[in-house]
């Protein structure tokens, strides 16, 4: 089963908005008396996984999850494939990162638009069989470039550069 690190839950947390984060509070104490008695998924169960407006849902796989959040678009690809870890890792880091971009006041919307068109790149190249590493590594450099500066954004940014470098060996 995929986890997250605690650095990339509270990069999703430090996100949310105050709204969120109240809703975030109030559910937490439930989330926290589920894990106890969880158990793992069976072959076509369906799995879903709720922070604050954010949904991740899926079934039959533990990477099938199909991102929705209540009262904004969000535009990405539900065509999961299963590869490698470290593929899975990428994508699951690249969603993290464009629900935070998203979310993020201090980013004008322009440079979003941007970000989130090299996100849906990066996840397309990292889907492929033999994705270009170049492409990779200059489009991970240009987002790093891009949302420099932008506090909420440092920490998942940071994760898909380090996914990157372990993955296919690429220094970003």
């Amino acid at each position: 089963m995929f986890k997250l690190t605690i650095e990339q839950i509270l990069a999703s947390i430090a996100a949310l908005s105050p709204e969120e984060k109240k809703e975030f509070e109030q559910r937490l104490p439930t989330v926290l008396e589920s894990t106890a008695s969880l158990s793992s998924p069976q072959s076509g169960q369906v799995m879903t996984n709720t922070l604050g407006d954010v949904q991740l849902s899926g079934s039959n796989a533990a990477f099938n999850y199909q991102p929705s959040q209540a009262g904004r678009d969000v535009n990405v690809s539900t065509n999961v494939t299963q590869g490698t870890s470290e593929q899975q890792e990428l994508l699951q880091a690249l969603l993290i990162l464009k629900t935070a971009i998203q979310s993020a006041e201090g980013l004008p919307d322009l440079s979003k638009i941007g970000a989130e068109t090299q996100l849906d790149q990066l996840a397309a190249e990292a889907q492929k069989e033999n994705p270009d590493k170049n492409l990779i590594g200059r489009t991970v450099a240009a987002l790093k470039q891009g949302l420099q500066g932008v506090q909420e954004l440092a920490g998942p940014v940071m994760t898909v550069a380090s996914i990157v470098a372990k993955a296919w060996g690429i220094p970003v």
